[in-house]
C-alpha cells in the first residue's frame, strides 16, 4: 500500500508535506474509524453543542435552571408528579425498621425499640412520628423520602444536617423523646450555595474542601435565597461537613453535586405537553364550528366583507344563502396514532428512572401477566440498589450518632460489654413486594426452604419486610394462646386456606391467553 505522505519524492508544482500535513493526515485517517467523530454537515448540525470539559463546571452554570425547570414540570405534569410520587414510596415505603444484634438479647431489643420511637418507625402508631425531626413533624420515612427520593428527581441534591435539639423548659424532656436530643433537619438544595464576599479556590458551590478533596465545611444560607427577608440576605452557617449527609447519585469520577434525575426527560416532558396542548387545542377548535357555509360564486365579483356567524336552531330546518352549500366541521384530531405516541414519549421519559411504562403510567391494561412481572423485574433491582446507598450513606451515619448519644445517657440502654458493642451487627427491613397471587408465591417459598432448600426463613421474612425473630415470637404466643383455648395450632392455621392448585405453569398460560383476548 503506498501512503502519501512517506513519498519524498519532489514533483513539479508541489511542495513536499511537512509536519503538519502528516499529522493531519493521520489524524483523518483515525478518524475514519469513529463516524461520529468526523466533522461535517450532518455531524455538526447534531453535536454542535457537544464540547468536552469539567462535568461540575457545567452544573455550575446550569444547575439552578436545570432544578427550576424539572421543578416547574413536575408541578404542572400528572405524569412527572405521580412518577416522582411512585418513586418515594416503592424507595422507602412506610418505614426502615432497624435490627440489631449484638449477642445480648436484652441489649438488642432495648436499641430497637427506642430506636424506633425515636424515628417514628414504631409498629404503634401512638407513638406517632417521633422526635427526629428537628421541627417536629416528620418521621424519619417522611425526611428520606424528600432527601433521597423527591430532591433527587428535582433538584438532584438531597441534604440532612444532623443537630441537636437545646435543652429548654418545656422543650425536650416534656416532649417525652426520653433523652436523646439527636435531631435530623432538612435543607433545600438551592440553599447550599457560596455566599458573597468568600473568595477562596477551596470553596465551590457552596462546600469547602479539604487538600485531599474532601468535603470540610458546607455553606448553608439561612433562608431561601429567592424568598430571604431583607435581615436575613446573606446570612449563613458554616456547618462541618461530619454532621451534612448529602446524597446524589455517583455518574462521574469527581463529582461534587447531582443534577436532577429527571434533566434526560425534560425535552420528552416538554413535547408531550406541547402536542397534547396541540391536539386538545385542534379539537376544541373542530368542537366550536357547527358548520361553515361555502359558495360557488366568482369571488371577484363580490366584495370581501368580514366574516359573519349564523346560529342554527335546533331540530329546524334552515335556508343558506343563493349559490351557497353548509358542510359541517370535520374533527381531525385526536389522530388513530395518537395514544401509541403519546404512550412512546412516556416510555422514554420514565427510562432514566428505570420505571416500566405500566408503572409509570399506573395502567397494566395492555400487560399480560409475566410481561408485568418480567418489566418490575430490573426496577426492583433498581430499588434495591439504591436503598443499599441509602442504608450505607445516610442511616449508617444517623444511627451510629444516636447509639453514640444514647450509651452516653445513664440508665437508658442497658449496659452491655464493650466487646460485645464492637462485634455489633446491623441491617435494616423494608417494606417487601406483594405477590400478584399469595398462592403461588407460598408454593414457592416452600420449594425454596424446604425442597431445594436454597433459603432460609429470615431470608424469606427479609423479603416481605419482617424480622424473622419477631416471626417466631409472635407464632410461639398465638400457638399458646391456641392451646389454652383448646385448639390444634396448625389446624386452626390451615382450617381455611383454600386448596393448593399444583399446576402453577398452567395457571400462569391461562392467565395470559385471557389478556391476550
Amino acid at each position: 500500500m503506498r501512503i502519501p505522505f512517506l513519498n519524498n519524492r519532489k514533483k513539479k508544482g508541489k511542495r513536499a508535506p511537512g509536519r503538519k500535513d502528516m499529522e493531519r493526515q493521520v489524524r483523518q485517517a483515525v478518524q475514519r474509524y469513529y463516524e461520529v467523530a468526523a466533522s461535517n454537515a450532518q455531524t455538526i448540525k447534531s453535536f454542535g453543542t457537544a464540547q468536552a470539559g469539567d462535568p461540575n463546571d457545567w452544573l455550575s452554570d446550569d444547575v439552578q435552571t436545570l432544578r427550576a425547570r424539572a421543578s416547574y414540570e413536575i408541578r404542572h405534569n400528572g405524569y412527572a408528579k405521580g412518577m416522582t410520587r411512585t418513586r418515594a414510596n416503592d424507595l422507602i415505603g412506610t418505614r426502615p425498621r432497624l435490627q440489631f444484634r449484638s449477642g445480648n438479647a436484652k441489649f438488642d431489643e432495648a436499641v430497637e425499640r427506642e430506636w424506633a420511637l425515636w424515628a417514628g418507625t414504631s409498629d404503634n402508631p401512638v407513638w406517632g412520628v417521633g422526635y427526629c425531626d428537628a421541627e417536629g413533624t416528620k418521621s424519619l420515612s417522611d425526611i428520606l423520602k424528600i432527601a433521597c427520593a423527591r430532591h433527587q428527581d428535582d433538584s438532584g441534591d438531597g441534604y440532612i444536617i444532623m443537630t441537636r435539639e437545646r435543652r429548654g423548659p418545656g422543650n425536650w424532656r416534656q416532649r417525652g423523646d426520653r433523652g436523646v436530643r439527636l435531631r435530623l433537619r432538612l435543607v433545600h438544595p438551592d440553599r447550599i450555595m457560596t455566599p458573597w464576599g468568600v473568595d477562596d479556590d477551596s470553596v465551590k458551590d457552596g462546600i469547602e474542601y479539604d487538600a485531599n478533596g474532601r468535603p470540610a465545611y458546607y455553606y448553608v444560607m439561612k433562608e431561601h435565597p429567592n424568598s430571604a427577608t431583607a435581615d436575613l440576605v446573606g446570612k449563613y452557617e458554616k456547618i462541618p461537613a461530619k454532621y451534612v449527609l448529602h446524597y446524589f447519585e455517583f455518574e462521574y469520577a469527581d463529582q461534587a453535586h447531582g443534577e436532577p434525575r429527571i434533566t434526560p426527560s425534560l425535552w420528552t416532558w416538554n413535547k408531550m405537553r406541547r402536542y397534547t396542548e396541540a391536539v386538545v387545542g385542534s379539537a376544541e377548535l373542530a368542537a366550536c364550528l357547527a358548520g361553515i357555509i361555502t359558495g360557488d360564486s366568482d369571488p371577484d365579483d363580490d366584495e370581501v366583507l368580514d366574516w359573519d356567524t349564523v346560529e342554527i336552531v335546533k331540530n329546524a330546518l334552515m335556508t343558506v344563502p343563493g349559490g351557497g352549500d353548509i358542510h359541517q366541521f370535520k374533527a381531525e384530531q385526536p389522530t388513530g396514532t395518537y395514544k401509541e405516541f403519546k404512550a412512546e414519549l412516556l416510555n422514554e421519559a420514565a427510562r432514566p428512572s428505570n420505571m416500566p411504562y405500566n408503572v409509570a403510567a399506573g395502567n397494566s391494561s395492555g400487560y399480560n401477566y409475566s410481561s408485568g412481572r418480567l418489566d418490575k423485574q430490573e426496577y426492583q433491582k433498581d430499588t434495591a440498589n439504591e436503598r443499599h446507598g441509602v442504608e450505607t450513606r445516610i442511616l449508617a451515619a444517623i444511627a451510629a450518632e444516636w447509639l453514640r448519644e444514647a450509651m452516653l445517657i445513664p440508665g437508658f440502654l442497658p449496659s452491655a460489654p464493650p466487646e460485645v458493642l464492637r462485634n455489633a451487627r446491623g441491617g435494616w427491613y423494608w417494606d417487601g413486594v406483594g405477590h400478584v397471587d399469595p398462592q403461588k408465591e407460598a408454593n414457592a417459598q416452600e420449594t425454596r426452604l424446604h425442597r431445594s432448600k436454597v433459603s432460609n426463613f429470615a431470608d424469606e421474612c427479609a423479603k416481605d419486610g419482617k424480622d424473622w425473630q419477631q416471626v417466631m415470637i409472635q407464632r410461639a404466643k398465638e400457638k399458646e394462646f391456641a392451646e389454652s383455648l383448646g385448639l390444634n395450632y396448625e389446624q386452626a392455621a390451615v382450617a381455611d386456606m383454600p386448596p393448593q392448585n399444583g399446576n402453577d405453569d398452567q395457571d400462569d398460560d391461562d392467565e395470559d391467553e385471557d389478556d391476550e383476548q
